[in-house]
């Protein structure tokens, strides 16, 4: 049976909010609408994609939703 794995989501949290705090002791909460670009994030987001377009077939990327689902839980082993 597979159970939730609560670290995942804690990690993606904890790395969300150590980036919001880089750029907020740096400049306040003002400085947020600053470090928001819209030109890098679609050449950044746009990269990653068509990085993993190219990376990978057709048959794997269809697997995202499933490998996405796994990422959160974990298997119980009883030993």
């Amino acid at each position: 049976m597979k159970k939730f794995d609560i670290m995942t989501p804690v990690g993606i949290i904890l790395g969300v909010v150590v980036l919001l705090l880089a750029v907020f002791s740096n400049s306040g909460p003002s400085g947020f609408i600053f470090f928001i670009q819209i030109a890098s994030i679609l050449i950044v987001i746009g990269g990653l994609i068509s990085a993993i377009i190219i990376t990978f077939s057709l048959a794997e990327l269809k697997m995202i939703p499933k490998v996405l689902g796994e990422a959160f839980r974990t298997e119980k082993h009883d030993l």
